[in-house]
């Protein structure tokens, strides 16, 4: 079986979320937590439930989902994500029609110890997924580094996905006795 993957919550859902992990005993699972919701209280679940946390992030220093425009936003991002163990926090980053293969690559070297996943595009029927792995994988291999990129096309590919939201939506959730 493949590892779950929850998805499809906002901060507001946390406590609701911890309630269900906790219900069904989701030791270890994956959720994907946008970076303005990564609070103290996602650490704590970290540690608690061994949660492995995925982040979307584009890149480190340019645009809204950048680290440093996170920061600004979610005062303590930056600190946070390197108090969690390297093994439980894995950025995501969804390619966009622009080659950006810097950014995959600046992410990769100021977090060598964080994996990064880089899925193609959901919203748009081109992207430059295909040409950054390219540009990227050339990078390595000029200087002979390893980087921690994981290339997948799709996480539904990888992961059981646990849309939240959907099971928010319809009742279940909000049926079960937390």
């Amino acid at each position: 079986m493949k590892p779950i993957l929850i998805t499809n919550f906002t901060k507001y859902d946390l406590r609701a979320v911890e309630a269900f992990i906790q219900k069904y005993n989701f030791i270890g699972v994956y959720a994907v937590i946008e970076a303005d919701a990564f609070t103290d209280d996602v650490v704590k679940m970290v540690t608690r439930y061994a949660l492995n946390v995925i982040i979307p992030v584009q890149c480190t220093e340019k645009g809204m989902q950048s680290i440093q425009a996170i920061d600004k936003r979610n005062a303590g991002f930056a600190e946070r994500i390197t108090s969690v163990s390297a093994s439980k926090l894995t950025f995501l980053r969804e390619s966009t029609n622009e080659n950006e293969s810097s950014s995959i690559i600046t992410l990769a070297l100021n977090y060598p110890n964080n994996d990064v996943i880089v899925i193609n595009s959901t919203t748009s029927t081109y992207s430059s997924y295909f040409d950054e792995r390219e540009t990227v994988q050339k990078y390595a291999n000029a200087v002979g580094g390893e980087m921690r990129i994981d290339w997948l096309h799709d996480l539904a590919r990888n992961f059981e996905v646990i849309n939240y939201g959907v099971l928010k939506n319809i009742g279940i959730i909000d049926s079960m006795s937390m």
